[in-house]
């Protein structure tokens, strides 16, 4: 693996990479890291590398003929792999550091001050990469990040390939909690099972713990996740609990269709990752909503863990499809379901606040207001002001 990075600042690039793991792979030779200063590159006799920018505007801009000399350079001659840090660049993760691994020479471009001039991305980048949305000063600390994550994958840079295979984010999960000596820290002891010798109750339990972490801490990376049969069981998912259990709805004007794995990509395009969570959780219904052979929405009925015979109903409407009566007519079809075919006794749902049309179609549906109450929403990182309706079996 060979990675050149041009950069204005190459001691601050050489004082995070020549040392540790990485600095001593690159004495091993397992992998090169080379450094241009793209001052050493520029015809003006002052060493500028940048000018203002046409049109006006605020800083300045790097110039294209520095750039494109520090990268020919760098080349000589050989293919190589381009790629500019850049904040409007897409988010770097894991995958794209096994994909970038797979080539065998790459250059990464540090900007600098207002940006690059844009004939140089057009002509001689091949992708921008972002550590996320965020800007910094420059792209040194962003190249950096890059090259670790992609040496450090390199064959034999770690001791053994379990060193970075089993982390976070390798496998689309991650990580499992570790523990180390002593074996009680102000009274937290380190689980049963790892003291017990049975590696395969530790494999098991090593892998329950990883996927409990990643829905957790996120339900973005888990909802996407292809959870196998063995990993249902492990968190104590039937690998039936994919709403089949569920019945097709037929109303007057609407298909009610229970979802399946198979509609993952559907349920994404319509409205996130939520929904895809909801799919993979035990004891929740999914329906994809249609309408004249087009998929219109989506409604649930998710099984709340308070107490036996409660559960949530959620319906969500395309904008297309929006004031045209089909959300009550859903949320009314769902209810009944839930009545009839479930045998619960209080379905609950709610609405964040100042959203007047879904306290309409609540209310049309029959169900009563309870109040105001914070709470968070799907993704664990937001709360809201939201106001609750519930109805009872009967009423």
């Amino acid at each position: 693996m060979k990675i050149d990075i041009l950069t204005l600042f190459p001691e601050m690039i050489e004082s995070l990479l020549n040392v540790s793991m990485i600095g001593r792979a690159m004495e091993q030779g397992l992998v090169e890291i080379n450094c241009a200063n793209i001052r050493d590159y520029t015809l003006d006799r002052h060493g500028r590398v940048d000018d203002y920018p046409y049109g006006g505007g605020a800083g300045m801009l790097m110039q294209c003929e520095p750039l494109h000399r520090a990268l020919q350079d760098a080349c000589k001659g050989q293919q190589v792999h381009t790629v500019l840090m850049s904040a409007q660049g897409a988010a770097f993760d894991q995958n794209k550091a096994k994909q970038l691994l797979a080539r065998e020479h790459i250059v990464l471009v540090c900007g600098h001050y207002e940006g690059v001039d844009a004939r140089f991305i057009e002509q001689c980048v091949d992708e921008e990469i972002s550590l996320g949305d965020f800007v910094l000063t420059g792209g040194e600390i962003a190249a950096c990040a890059v090259a670790d994550a992609v040496c450090r994958m390199v064959p034999g840079v770690l001791s053994e390939a379990e060193g970075f295979e089993k982390e976070s984010h390798y496998a689309g999960v991650l990580e499992y909690p570790q523990y180390t000596r002593p074996e009680a820290w102000r009274g937290a002891r380190v689980p049963p099972v790892l003291l017990s010798g049975n590696h395969g109750e530790i494999e098991k339990w090593r892998r329950q713990r990883a996927l409990e972490v990643t829905r957790e801490k996120r339900p973005d990376m888990f909802a996407a996740f292809e959870l196998s049969d063995e990993d249902k069981l492990l968190l104590g998912i039937s690998p039936e609990a994919f709403s089949h259990s569920a019945k097709n709805i037929k109303t007057e004007r609407l298909t009610l269709r229970k979802a399946r794995p198979e509609s993952a990509a559907l349920v994404r395009e319509m409205d996130g990752d939520r929904w895809l969570l909801k799919m993979q959780q035990a004891g929740n219904f999914i329906w994809i909503i249609e309408q004249g052979g087009q998929s219109a929405g989506m409604a649930a009925l998710c099984a709340a863990q308070e107490f036996e015979g409660n559960a949530e109903v959620y319906v969500y409407l395309r904008e297309s499809f929006r004031g045209s009566g089909y959300a009550t007519e859903a949320l009314e079809s769902v209810i009944k379901y839930g009545f009839e075919k479930l045998d619960l006794r209080r379905i609950q749902g709610w609405h964040v606040d100042g959203d007047r049309k879904a306290a309409s179609v609540m209310r049309t549906a029959g169900m009563r207001y309870e109040g105001m109450l914070r709470r968070y929403y799907d993704d664990g990182m937001r709360d809201y002001d939201c106001h609750v309706y519930s109805i009872l079996r009967g009423e």
